[in-house]
């Protein structure tokens, strides 16, 4: 914060220091300076100021109200993009306790394969640091002691619900290493990691009627590298831009650029804009794109640098969601944070055996009608969004599958269909809904890789 504001929190005998919620009541002063001082020792405080912002959006004071949300989207979107830092301090220890113990410490599943985890009760690991180092740096160094490799996984297989199509849980699946080389051509930065997946090289000459030696026409030459961009699990991902190369050099210094010597993309026609905005965040925290090289007349054996940026945007869940009890909100008007919600009938699905919600989640304060408002700064009013931001639960708490049966849109606000299909043997009768609001922030996915082998060679 800036000196200013530290000489004024001291004046009114605050500091940086103060308890969080001494901050916060501080938001709602009557002078102006002091509301700014209070905001800033706040952001600078980050995680640690969240739950007292929280407890304090239901404020009577809309000054502290409107501060306080922005507070929470500033302080929540800075902390997305920063890696989870993790403590490894484990000495002689068997790999299952370990696999859980990470698990905890993270809060994001790791998830055994069941085919091995007889096996793995035999193994025994140490990972041990001086200081916590990022989640990637951790499934690391936890693959190479334990022997395993990891794959983004999408199903809660820990918990037997593989079988049963449960609603995707995100996380890592681990599973035996069987002798292969992991993280050879990856890059790390922030909560990101960007892998070399495979390089392409092809030449198509064209043959025409009259071709007599001479091409009427350059060859058609492609040359590129598919790139994963893969954030940690508890995120969503979306691209937001194309690719930007910095620098692609081979180890005979030859530049792999385009023939303007350029990797970048100055500026965006429109319509390309309007494809990255309309791109959905993606199951598994991954996305794949493509960086286009030249290829030089005598190449080297590797690309010896391969340096550039992935616009991105990332979202996760908040951790307040609303949850309802679907008996007692039969055609109630519901109210949440920037949106409201009213469940039309809760009625059995002859097609599946299993039930159906007609439920209609509309933009705006409780006394706005459909299309009247805006929809909070945390709600995705889109079928795509509302996927990531509504989950079933039946009588016992555990997550259920549902899909959209039926959509329909109208000025903004959305009515659907929710179908829970009917899963033998399991009690999977829908009890509750669950609705999150969603954090967001822009970043970009830096990558820097090296020795990636060139074809031919």
């Amino acid at each position: 914060m800036t000196a200013a504001n530290l000489v004024m929190l001291v004046l009114w005998g605050l500091s940086p220091e103060s308890p969080p919620a001494e901050l916060v009541d501080q938001l709602g002063s009557a002078r102006y300076s002091q509301r700014e001082a209070a905001a800033q020792a706040l952001q600078s405080l980050g995680s640690a100021a969240l739950p007292a912002l929280r407890a304090a959006r239901t404020s009577k004071d809309p000054e502290v109200r409107g501060r306080v949300d922005a507070l929470l989207v500033r302080i929540e979107s800075e902390l997305m993009v920063r890696p989870t830092l993790v403590r490894l301090d484990f000495r002689d220890r068997p790999l299952p306790e370990v696999i859980a113990e990470l698990s905890r410490r993270t809060e994001i599943p790791l998830v055994f394969d069941p085919d091995n985890r007889e096996s793995w009760a035999d193994r025994r690991v140490t990972l041990e640091s001086p200081r916590p180092v990022p989640f990637w740096t951790a499934i690391d160094r936890l693959c190479e002691a334990g022997q395993l490799q990891h794959n983004l996984s999408t199903q809660d297989v820990e918990n037997g619900l593989e079988e049963l199509d449960a609603t995707p849980t995100p996380g890592l699946y681990l599973f035996d290493s069987e002798g292969a080389v992991t993280g050879r051509w990856t890059s790390d930065s922030g909560p990101f990691r960007v892998s070399a997946l495979s390089v392409h090289h092809s030449c198509d000459i064209p043959l025409g009627p009259h071709f007599a030696g001479q091409m009427d026409e350059p060859a058609d030459e492609q040359f590129h590298v598919q790139l994963q961009v893969m954030a940690e699990p508890r995120l969503m991902l979306s691209q937001a831009g194309p690719l930007r190369l910095l620098e692609a050099v081979d180890d005979r210094g030859h530049s792999l650029l385009g023939s303007d010597g350029s990797g970048g993309v100055e500026e965006l026609a429109e319509s390309q804009q309007e494809f990255f905005d309309g791109m959905s965040f993606s199951p598994g925290a991954l996305v794949q794109v493509q960086a286009d090289l030249s290829y030089p007349q005598q190449p080297g054996r590797t690309i010896r640098r391969l340096r550039g940026v992935v616009p991105v945007v990332v979202a996760a869940r908040r951790p307040d969601p609303l949850v309802i009890t679907l008996a007692d909100a039969l055609h109630r008007m519901i109210q949440g944070d920037g949106y409201r919600l009213i469940v039309h009938s809760v009625k059995p699905d002859p097609e599946n055996e299993g039930t159906l919600i007609d439920l209609a989640v509309l933009p705006g304060g409780a006394a706005s009608g459909p299309g009247s408002a805006p929809a909070g700064p945390g709600v995705d009013l889109s079928p795509q969004g509302l996927e990531n931001q509504i989950e079933i639960l039946d009588a016992h708490g555990k997550v259920v599958p549902w899909s959209p049966s039926s959509l329909d849109l109208d000025g903004g606000a959305i009515r659907m269909m929710i179908s829970v299909p009917a899963i033998e043997a399991v009690d999977h009768a829908p009890a509750k809904l669950r609705f999150y609001s969603m954090t967001r922030a822009n970043s970009e996915a830096a990558f820097d890789l090296h020795y990636i082998p060139m074809p031919g060679h």
